[in-house]
């Protein structure tokens, strides 16, 4: 496992074989977005299955959300997936508005994503 902090983003990794859990805590633009990306990049473009939890994170901007698009991108290019988890009320209402909500799988907890997930283990 291991922990990132970005003020004032800060971001959890946790790998299980294929399955790859990050936590995003905090806010996500485009001064946060490039060193999130290369901690998270190397691993779509593996083809491991991500999911990431969205629970603690307050804001995400253009910058995020074209993440979460490119890593879904490069994961299933590879053989993985992408699987946002958890997103407040403020991130849920971008993907809405943009149209990835059913592109980028957001559903309300981990046990609605595609793969057979045990719950993420504590902070």
């Amino acid at each position: 496992m291991s922990s990132r902090t970005r003020a004032p983003l800060g971001w959890t990794v946790h790998s299980d074989r294929n399955l790859v859990r990050i936590r995003l805590e905090g806010e996500l633009d485009m001064a946060t977005a490039p060193g999130l990306d290369s901690d998270v990049r190397p691993l779509a473009e593996a083809g491991r299955d991500l999911v990431v939890d969205l629970a603690e994170l307050r804001f995400c901007g253009c910058a995020g959300l074209t993440l979460f698009v490119r890593w879904r991108s490069r994961a299933a290019a590879a053989g993985g997936s992408l699987c946002l988890v958890a997103p407040a009320r403020i991130v849920r209402r971008l993907l809405t508005v943009t149209g990835t909500h059913d592109l980028l799988l957001a559903p309300t907890t981990t046990s609605d994503c595609p793969h057979s997930l045990s719950p993420a283990p504590a902070k």
